[in-house]
């Protein structure tokens, strides 16, 4: 595939392996167009075959990957078929790189058509490979298309294993394991293949239409399904919008566009059930109001950081919260979907009626007062009991509405519990992740996207968290991306990949703040600090 240059030359970064090298002077198409291209050619030349075999095979259909590609240009040319000299001559061979990507869009295009039709995809042998992914010259032989005959026996010996382990066994009879899906077995799913092509989503429950209005909220890396949504065909719903002289710099200073609302992040299941509460007038908290740190000015005690500097009297934090619930209102009444990420299971509570802080009191205004302010770690029970009631509230409102609900990959910065930080991070996301999916199982039109197993997951060995080992790298968010796209999308949309690549010119980033530009409240806690004020309580 790609074996000779085009006509017009062309190249395009593939996302999942960025840093493969880009053709010098030739057009840089964007990926989704490329596989969209060779999406077609997939259906047109390989679908009516596959289709036609499982019409009068009377049994399952497996579909070999194709050989990985050859590196050498020099072996091509030598051994290039008839069919590609061009009045004889040998035309100018594709750079390795350029035919590796191609390959890969090939295979995931293949990988989605064998997923439509019920048909097994089975990966190329990984020990046919080098490190960069060609195949290696052993298996390469007289011939610039195909690979060698000692390849195509690693590939029996592969489909016997797969037969002998993972189909019916031999003389032992039927198992329940004998007709499950290529999903249900480690080494086909996650072992064998590409970690950027690793795919844990089964049956998503629903699709979204690109008409349909999507709003999110949640924790700081419900900012990237943000982002991505609104940038990639959907009809992303802002229903609380600026004052055109903000500007748009001014405007994400002041909170607006990050999410449908000016929330802020929204940590916890409580924290969800209460905005929703105090929308519709059902709840109205103890405490109004906050100083701002330092006693200049106030700060909303439910979104403390939504305001730079805090407002000048609280008069005006209540215009402006007042202002915000009523578009909390207008996007309860208005959304089709709504994504939300669970982020954290720790928050600080008003003993007097149970409203529930974004941050502890005092970090960021007001002030800690043990007598009013204590440490809740939220139950499994907790939050199936907050999700269930923020369904029972949103479906009162909206009876058709899709919710996609996620857990946030990023660790806890600093935990207010007795525990560890990594095994606290540990209970949180293990409490988080068992209550989605139990929620999401007992509802319709309830999905739940497994975003943090995409980044979490061993399969990826680290290679998604940055150097902090919090940060999520861009190319664990375009993975993600990719796979919601894959799963939810119904159509006419395509992840932007590049929503997360900085630009070569793009300023660099505090550490405070990741290259995405997230507004994350967590990074203002001081471990040492929570820890007084929660010894104090």
């Amino acid at each position: 595939m790609g074996l000779v240059e085009p006509v017009r030359p062309f190249d395009f970064r593939l996302d999942e392996n960025p840093d493969l090298p880009l053709a010098d002077g030739v057009e840089i198409l964007p990926e989704g167009q490329v596989a969209a291209i060779l999406d077609r050619a997939v259906q047109a030349e390989i679908a009516p075959i596959l289709k036609a075999l499982k019409a009068i095979a009377g049994t399952e259909i497996w579909h070999l990957e194709s050989p990985p590609p050859i590196f050498s240009n020099d072996h091509i040319a030598q051994y290039l078929e008839d069919r590609f000299r061009q009045d004889g001559k040998v035309p100018r061979v594709s750079a390795p790189a350029f035919r590796y990507k191609l390959w890969r869009l090939h295979s995931a295009a293949v990988r989605r058509l064998c997923r439509d039709l019920a048909v097994r995809f089975v990966p190329h042998p990984t020990q046919a490979v080098d490190e960069q992914g060609f195949l290696l010259p052993k298996y390469v032989p007289a011939n610039a298309t195909h690979a060698a005959a000692s390849y195509g026996r690693l590939q029996l010996e592969q489909l016997d294993e797969l037969v002998s382990t993972q189909g019916k066994p031999r003389d032992h009879g039927d198992t329940p394991y004998r007709d499950l899906r290529e999903i249900a077995f480690w080494s086909r799913s996650v072992a064998r293949i590409p970690a950027g092509n690793v795919d844990p989503v089964a049956d998503f429950p629903f699709r979204v239409a690109p008409a349909e209005k999507v709003a999110t909220a949640g924790s700081c890396f419900a900012q990237h399904i943000a982002r991505h949504l609104a940038q990639s065909g959907y009809n992303y719903y802002i229903a609380e919008q600026p004052h055109p002289a903000l500007g748009p710099a001014l405007a994400r200073d002041f909170g607006y566009g990050v999410f449908s609302a000016r929330y802020a992040n929204i940590y916890t299941s409580r924290q969800l059930l209460q905005l929703i509460q105090r929308a519709e007038g059902m709840f109205v908290p103890a405490t109004d109001v906050w100083e701002a740190p330092g006693g200049q000015g106030f700060v909303d005690p439910f979104r403390p950081t939504i305001h730079p500097g805090g407002y000048g009297s609280v008069e005006e934090m209540r215009t402006d919260r007042d202002r915000h619930l009523a578009a909390v209102r207008l996007m309860l009444r208005e959304m089709d979907v709504f994504v939300f990420t669970l982020g954290l299971t720790e928050t600080w509570v008003d003993r007097r009626d149970g409203a529930v802080f974004p941050l502890c009191p005092g970090v960021s205004g007001g002030q800690f007062d043990s007598a009013i302010h204590q440490f809740l770690n939220l139950s499994i029970d907790d939050v199936r009991n907050d999700l269930n009631q923020s369904l029972a509230l949103l479906r009162g409102i909206r009876p058709k509405l899709k919710v996609i609900l996620t857990v946030s990959p990023v660790p806890l910065k600093a935990t207010a519990s007795i525990d560890h930080v990594l095994t606290a991070t540990c209970y949180s996301k293990s409490v988080l992740r068992v209550a989605a999916h139990d929620v999401a199982d007992t509802h319709d039109n309830v999905g739940y996207f497994p975003s943090y197993e995409i980044i979490t997951g061993n399969f990826n060995r680290g290679a998604y968290y940055a150097d902090d080992l919090r940060e999520v790298r861009p190319e664990g968010v375009s993975h993600v991306m990719r796979t919601f796209f894959e799963h939810v999308a119904e159509s006419g949309a395509r992840p932007n990949l590049t929503a997360d690549r900085p630009t070569p010119s793009a300023p660099i980033i505090p550490a405070a703040r990741n290259a995405a530009l997230l507004e994350c409240e967590e990074e203002l806690l001081e471990f040492d600090r929570v820890m007084a004020m929660r010894r104090d309580a």
